[in-house]
């Protein structure tokens, strides 16, 4: 579903989404799994690496499946050539005819020339290296971690691929549970008003312990299909009611329906 980008002993999980920079349409591949360890003590310096694509489309995402393999093989040549100075890659950020490569680093200038040793045997290519101070890892978390809609998306399309697997029919309506938890029970007596409106009925309340602030738990459900562009809308306006009463959208599930 995701693409995935080998490097140092960290933990991974590399996620992929659509998402707009400075008014153009991106396509964001980045580590989700480094919001638990980020900002990383000694790695205080962002490497910027930017090249510029030779075949991207009309959106300026998207290359020839040839220059792709082109451009993957120069993301790997740049880990293997960092992999001993302490390097994390954070993402990598295809918008606007660029490719932008976003490296935390310890030495900023020892990597740039390794950079440019990479790219010497690759001419055709236009590139530009950028070292800045980010100490609190403000990159990370402003640009290329995903928004709360963004994160649900990722969340809707993990979903959507087991089910697929299981041979699903995404058209075919089906009870869908909704999972939400809330710092108080008359939030939560709120939002449950709210979501009758929209013809969602309560299939389990009870009160919960996780160690956290949000005791009070909620199963809603609801006849829906699951296909992509609807799940996302639905989830997304869950996720919107819930933030007017503190609440945390936990997830959805449903029995697949078989296309058969």
């Amino acid at each position: 579903m995701s693409e995935s980008i080998k490097t140092n002993n960290i933990p991974e999980q590399w996620v992929a989404y659509f998402s707009h920079i400075e008014d153009h349409p991106a396509n964001v591949l980045m580590n989700l799994a480094l919001v638990d360890l980020a900002p990383i003590d000694n790695l205080k310096e962002l490497l910027l690496f930017t090249i510029q694509m030779l075949s991207a489309d009309e959106n300026g995402l998207f290359t020839a499946e040839e220059e792709s393999e082109v451009l993957h093989s120069i993301q790997e040549e740049i880990i293997e050539a960092t992999e001993k100075k302490n390097v994390i890659v954070a993402g990598i950020v295809k918008s606007n005819g660029l490719m932008n490569m976003y490296l935390y680093v310890k030495h900023g200038k020892e990597c740039e020339e390794l950079l440019k040793s990479v790219m010497n045997v690759h001419p055709e290519y236009s590139y530009n290296i950028e070292v800045q101070k980010d100490k609190d890892w403000n990159t990370y978390f402003d640009l290329l971690y995903p928004s709360k809609y963004e994160l649900q998306t990722i969340e809707n399309q993990s979903v959507l691929f087991q089910l697929d697997q299981d041979g699903d029919d995404f058209s075919k309506e089906r009870e869908v549970d909704h999972f939400i938890y809330f710092p108080t029970e008359e939030g939560r007596e709120q939002f449950i008003r709210e979501v009758e409106t929209l013809g969602y009925k309560v299939a389990l309340k009870e009160t919960v312990d996780h160690g956290d602030s949000y005791h009070f738990a909620l199963q809603i459900s609801r006849l829906n299909n699951v296909m992509p562009s609807e799940i996302n809308e639905y989830t997304w306006e869950l996720v919107t009611l819930g933030n007017d009463y503190g609440a945390k959208y936990d997830g959805w599930g449903c029995c697949p329906q078989n296309s058969r």
